[in-house]
């Protein structure tokens, strides 16, 4: 359930980690299933739920796509 009408832009990168040749060695497809379950449950606490898709960044989105987060503060700012 919904609980609250705060907006919430949330910026989902594509992975956890950018795959390279370490990323082989860990469990990313276990760690990004949780990602995924995370962002779900996080899309429930606000009737003013927005995402962004990150598609070429990993979890450092503000280090791969800057720009992103500056449109999500803009977004936000534009809703209240």
């Amino acid at each position: 359930m919904r609980c609250s009408p705060l907006p919430i832009v949330n910026i989902k990168s594509a992975s956890f980690f950018k795959p390279a040749f370490w990323t082989r060695f860990i469990p990313l497809r276990g760690i990004n299933k949780l990602r995924d379950k995370m962002h779900l449950e996080l899309s429930k606490l606000s009737t003013d739920f927005s995402q962004i898709e990150a598609s070429q960044s990993g979890h450092f989105v503000w280090v791969d796509q800057p720009d992103l987060l500056v449109t999500a503060v803009k977004m936000v700012i534009d809703k209240i």
